[in-house]
């Protein structure tokens, strides 16, 4: 890992173009480069000067690397964005070869997420070719994902979307409160439906639920306000106060209020005390029958998406542990027979390192008087809210 702290992202100047040009020569003909000599050349450098998007990263006192900030967005009528309202796109990215695979890539595309996020945009949009695999594992690893494909410039390109904050001054997401909209967005099923600069709405199409995030209830309230009606079947609502007065003022049936955990931990060793293996088709009616907490078609959902792991002890069921269509763990079960046994921390650990598996933080919800299972999440290593949150339902 080259110093990060040696180097400096700035905007580029007339003086630059030689430099960068060759920083693009310098890469055609490499094996994950789509470019040739036509293209990008002086048009685009003298293009990108004129507008002032052009950034180059300097190493000691040598340019290393560049990026676009594209003018106008060219991407915007694709229609596989989740948050389109005032998102930027970035292009060119180049890196001499000689600093490449030195982690030196990061420290360029967090200047260009720094850049944005000062200019107000609230989510950074790229094209990255699907043959470029170090590029994709650079966007994932960095929080970008992939919410579509498309045909451009003779090559097929991934299009990879990062959702800027802020719901807090720091813009964190990953904090544990508002950790399930976070994992919608990362997986992709997320679409931003409003937001401000205390809060933000998303639909899952997954799940179908509405998650409001907010720092700001009143901001929060006006979105509320905004966008949900009678068509909303599930709404989670990151502010317990106005989780409450939602729950009152749109008629929802039911109302969990619950605290959310979250493990940040290596990967859980399994005792080995159960045989673990995923849920199948022929297993529903014995799962309907013994958890009635969510519908049989849920059920079934969360079967078919294959998020449902079965634990067994001497070839009998001993019970099972899931994750909910928008992503949290639970539907966890021990047959009576079997309880004391420690087959609940075995079939959470076992979810827990599917999950991380997975690539995603595994998290859930503790309704708030379950002393039992706040116990056992602490046990296990997961940290528990210091805040109530809302989910309710019709």
């Amino acid at each position: 890992m080259e110093n990060g702290n040696a180097m400096l992202f700035r905007k580029a100047g007339t003086n630059d173009t030689q430099t960068v040009l060759a920083l693009y020569r310098s890469v055609i003909g490499t094996e994950f480069c789509t470019w040739d000599t036509s293209y990008p050349g002086e048009t685009e450098i003298a293009g990108d000067l004129s507008a002032g998007t052009l950034y180059v990263l300097e190493f000691g006192r040598e340019i290393i690397g560049a990026v676009s900030i594209v003018p106008e967005n060219e991407m915007d009528h694709l229609g596989c964005w989740a948050e389109n309202t005032n998102a930027r796109e970035f292009a060119r990215v180049v890196l001499r070869p000689d600093h490449q695979h030195k982690g030196t890539s990061v420290r360029l595309v967090e200047g260009v997420v720094s850049e944005m996020k000062k200019q107000g945009a609230t989510a950074i949009h790229i094209a990255v070719a699907k043959q470029n695999i170090p590029a994709r594992k650079l966007y994932r690893r960095m929080g970008f994902v992939v919410r579509g494909e498309a045909d451009m410039y003779g090559h097929r390109f991934y299009l990879c979307e990062m959702i800027l904050g802020p719901l807090c001054p720091d813009g964190d997401r990953r904090r544990i409160d508002l950790i399930g909209i976070d994992r919608v967005l990362e997986r992709g099923t997320g679409k931003v439906i409003g937001r401000r600069a205390g809060a933000l709405l998303i639909h899952d199409s997954v799940s179908g639920a509405y998650m409001l995030g907010c720092e700001d209830p009143a901001q929060g309230d006006d979105l509320l306000r905004r966008n949900i009606g009678d068509d909303c079947r599930l709404l989670m609502v990151s502010d317990h106060g106005l989780g409450l007065e939602a729950f009152a003022r749109y008629g929802f049936a039911g109302l969990l209020e619950c605290y959310q955990t979250a493990y940040h931990g290596s990967m859980p060793t399994l005792t080995g005390c159960l045989d673990i293996r995923e849920a199948e088709e022929e297993d529903l009616p014995v799962l309907i029958k013994t958890y009635d907490l969510v519908s049989a078609d849920e059920m079934r959902r969360i079967v078919e998406r294959r998020k449902l792991l079965l634990g067994y002890a001497g070839g009998r069921l001993a019970g099972f542990v899931g994750e909910h269509l928008e992503g949290s763990m639970g539907l966890m079960y021990v047959f009576p027979e079997f309880r004391r046994q420690g087959y609940a921390s075995e079939l959470e650990k076992a979810m827990i390192s599917r999950t991380l598996r997975e690539g995603f933080i595994p998290f859930g919800q503790v309704e708030k008087s379950n002393s039992a299972s706040l116990a056992l999440q602490r046990k296990l290593g997961l940290t528990v809210s210091d805040r109530l949150i809302c989910w309710m339902w019709r």
